[in-house]
């Protein structure tokens, strides 16, 4: 976002006129988002768009990045509960209270499907492709989730 704020119609990001049906879930995930209430509004203005079919599951802020998952209403039921993870992939002597790079991770189960979404942002430019490599390896040996083994489906883990 380029701490930008969005653009005043969100139908055309949200629900592109090539969506002919409504998907069951939706999944936003913002870097470089602006501070302050931004994450609030833009909750908002993403349910005002999307409407009431849907709710806002789960949502979840790491310095300027977010990820907001709404499900179609009647699926609630069946979703387990939520569960997130933040990784910061700045170095160790960076100023911890800037937050610009890393990763927000959710995992969730709706009936026999599980999902895991990640929103990462990496050093930018062509330039940074061994710190960007290095951060997505990073990221991806130090998620740990699911934490409740009982989102992992019974019939794959073996003893």
């Amino acid at each position: 976002m380029g701490s930008s704020s969005p653009p005043p119609d969100l139908n055309p990001l949200v629900l592109p006129e090539s969506v002919i049906y409504m998907p069951d879930i939706f999944v936003f995930g913002i870097q470089e988002a602006p501070q302050g209430d931004f994450f609030k509004e833009w909750e908002y203005d993403l349910q005002k768009t999307i409407g009431p079919t849907h709710v806002l599951l789960h949502s979840v802020p790491h310095g300027a990045l977010h990820i907001s998952i709404f499900v179609r209403r009647f699926l609630i039921w069946y979703v387990s509960l939520p569960e997130d993870e933040t990784h910061n992939t700045r170095s160790p002597c960076a100023i911890p209270i800037f937050k610009t790079k890393g990763c927000i991770a959710v995992t969730f189960r709706i009936f026999d499907a599980s999902f895991l979404f990640i929103n990462s942002h990496f050093p930018a430019h062509e330039t940074q492709i061994e710190r960007r490599i290095d951060a997505f390896e990073n990221i991806i040996t130090s998620i740990n989730l699911p934490k409740d083994i009982s989102l992992l489906k019974a019939k794959y883990i073996t003893k």
